[in-house]
């Protein structure tokens, strides 16, 4: 297809279509970066599926496109980033005829990639008529025409027109799609169905289609799983059995029964290729069908397959949903290894200078555990990423450091500190590599009340001095320091054990966010003495005493002049107060800024997630519903980043940190990291 054409298309169609070009991204005439310019930091490690074209395979993830050239192995990635509409592909497919790649995505939008052009097709999106799920389960495409299966039906889409043709709507989930002859093949939960395309009949209408059924050689009720093309003979799984449609009958010839899930169907040296779970649930490995013997091939090369492909050259590109690429040549297993951090999940930045440390996470809205094993990661200078876990980093393993939930750089020494909501803290070494751990047994961190045997840190901050002041939630005692003499002491927070995130004033009074509804801010003084109990002072913040109207604070935040901003579910309050504080007054700023000459409260509607301010002291206000860029008075927006208007995968900000040298700001959501320079 003539890609020109596509193009003039657009001009005419332009509410239903965008276009977007790989080469449109700003960079310097060096490569360097430029103001404005968006980065992506996704895990490239996982496959959903996998399509080849004569020279390159292709790759999908949850989080974009990773493309392998054959010949030389060298590796391209696209994400949001680099123009594709979505995160979250569901499925793609490579069209040879017409040479291009045919992307869906899990919200109903389209791609399609040709060279250098990436076309944006909305319909499915758009389309209110669709009630629940919008994802493609499979897409195939024959002559001009692309096919759809999707939870709601078959769809058609005209290649040439780039208009939608007929859409087969069913009762039931179409897992997959094939077309042999003029014949076209749905599978679902209701079963195996056919429609001659030559017919005059009207393919919309679910009952001008053939079912298989008892009569065809299958069962009255089933599920078809899959259905493959191999040697133009057609192939079907149901959900532990095999068939091959026998042409001359038109009935199903039974292959092999298994003793678990078939989940696909491909092929491999000349035979049946399947892929299922085998003895744990979440592992899925591959088979042979081999005269009626299911040989299991390569066991050390899949751990969670859900796709596979052999190319020209005989060479198995296997797509792994648990750990690397990879691919099975000469027998051989060859893992490819990208980079990125090993999963979206986090909950918290840190910069060490230009290192990025990332924590995973665990922890729900409400501040329960979810259990997450998956670590921290790094960023080093050189854009390189490493990852540690369980798996590569034995502390994390021996002292059971889940829910790695809050990370704090030491202002002059190579310390980094990450605390666990299950185990305590780790304090790392940057230099030497070399770790420290601390919980309830060796220090004054407390056991939660209720769940002692749990040491739940869930706020981090080093003062100007090096001490580091801790969050202990739920402890009978829940603020802790460590002191830079080595000193451990732990503090009674009057009526309040709920706390979080802690920052820091000029002032060195600690503000302390208190989680849940009717939550506020603890301001906390520990007086000239830190270790007499009697010598602090401490005050609690919230909707009954202060200018914070909101139920709910998610985030505290220093700007670059030292006043306090605290994010709430109504907007931003801010607190430039000093001691005065602790006489109740100083309650609180809820910024008035003019919209269209209307005074209005600062982001009154907005449910505040995280607050950063760059190099200008402008505020990054990250909410539920994107990133709002403010001027350092605040009375005006500079942006407002959404996902439909800008690179961020999605609306759900979770934290921000601002990079000075470089001029970066990292962004946190709820599909993964990125940043823009500001």
């Amino acid at each position: 297809m003539d890609m020109r054409f596509l193009i003039a298309y657009l001009f005419l169609f332009f509410t239903c279509f965008s276009h977007a070009q790989l080469n449109d991204l700003p960079v310097n005439a060096n490569g360097s970066f430029v103001i404005g310019q968006w980065e992506s930091y996704l895990p490239k490690k996982l496959g959903k599926a996998v399509t080849q074209s004569e020279e390159t395979v292709f790759y999908a993830s949850a989080f974009g496109l990773t493309m392998i050239d054959k010949e030389d192995l060298s590796i391209r990635y696209l994400d949001k980033v680099d123009g594709l509409s979505e995160v979250e592909i569901s499925s793609l497919h490579y069209d040879s005829e017409n040479e291009f790649l045919i992307i869906a995505y899990k919200n109903g939008k389209l791609d399609i990639v040709d060279g250098q052009d990436i076309l944006f097709i909305s319909d499915f999106f758009n389309n209110t008529n669709i009630q629940g799920s919008r994802q493609t389960n499979k897409i195939i495409t024959k002559g001009s025409f692309a096919y759809f299966a999707t939870p709601f039906g078959l769809v058609q889409l005209n290649l040439n027109t780039l208009q939608f043709g007929f859409t087969c709507f069913t009762s039931f989930d179409v897992l997959d799609v094939e077309i042999k002859d003029d014949l076209i093949f749905i599978g679902g939960e209701s079963g195996l169905y056919s429609f001659d395309l030559n017919s005059n009949f009207n393919p919309s209408d679910i009952g001008a289609w053939k079912r298989f059924g008892e009569e065809e050689g299958l069962d009255s009720s089933y599920t078809c799983e899959s259905i493959h093309l191999f040697n133009n003979e057609l192939y079907i799984a149901t959900p532990q059995e095999i068939f091959k449609l026998d042409e001359q009958s038109q009935s199903f010839e039974f292959l092999y029964l298994h003793d678990q899930q078939v989940l696909f169907l491909s092929d491999y040296q000349n035979q049946i290729l399947f892929g299922s779970y085998i003895d744990d649930i979440n592992s899925i490995n591959l088979f042979q069908l081999e005269n009626g013997q299911g040989i299991l091939i390569e066991e050390n090369c899949t751990n969670s397959t859900r796709d596979a492909i052999e190319d020209q050259f005989g060479t198995l590109w296997i797509a792994d949903n648990f750990n690397d690429l990879r691919r099975l040549e000469d027998g051989e297993c060859k893992k490819i290894f990208p980079g990125g951090p090993s999963t979206s999940r986090m909950s918290e930045l840190a910069l060490d200078g230009q290192e990025l440390f990332v924590v995973s996470g665990g922890v729900s809205d409400n501040y329960t555990s979810t259990y997450s094993q998956s670590g921290y990661y790094l960023k080093n200078e050189d854009n390189a990423w490493k990852n540690f876990n369980r798996f590569n980093t034995p502390i994390i393993q021996n002292k059971e450091l889940v829910n790695l939930f809050t990370v704090a750089v030491h202002p002059f020494e190579p310390i980094v500190t990450i605390g666990s909501f299950y185990s305590g803290l780790i304090m790392l070494n940057t230099e030497t590599g070399e770790y420290t751990h601390y919980d309830k047994d060796n220090s004054s961190l407390l056991g939660a009340v209720g769940d002692l045997s749990r040491t739940r840190v869930s706020g981090l901050a080093y003062d100007e001095q090096g001490n580091l002041w801790v969050s202990n939630h739920l402890a009978s005692r829940p603020l802790s320091v460590f002191t830079v003499d080595g000193v451990w002491k732990n503090f009674e927070i009057r009526n309040k054990t709920n706390l979080a995130q802690i920052a820091i004033d000029q002032a060195g009074l600690k503000w302390i966010l208190v989680e849940g509804t009717g939550g506020g801010v603890i301001v906390f003084d520990e007086g000239a003495d830190m270790m007499n109990d009697d010598d602090n002072d401490q005050v609690f913040l919230n909707k009954g005493n202060s200018e914070i109207e909101g139920d709910k604070s998610f985030c505290v935040e220093a700007d670059r002049d030292g006043t306090i901003w605290l994010g709430t579910n109504i907007g931003p309050v801010a607190f430039n107060c000093g001691p005065s504080v602790f006489d109740l007054e100083c309650l609180g700023d809820r910024r008035i800024v003019l919209q269209d000459d209307i005074p209005a409260v600062l982001l009154a509607t907005e449910d505040i997630r995280s607050l950063a301010f760059d190099g200008a002291n402008r505020m990054w206000a990250g909410s539920k519903n994107g990133i709002f860029v403010l001027t350092p008075d605040t009375e005006n927006e500079v942006h407002h980043f959404t996902a439909e208007n800008s690179p961020l995968f999605d609306d759900g900000i979770i934290d921000l940190a601002y990079e000075a040298e470089e001029g970066i700001m990292y962004i946190a959501t709820d599909k993964g990291l990125l940043s823009i320079r500001s």
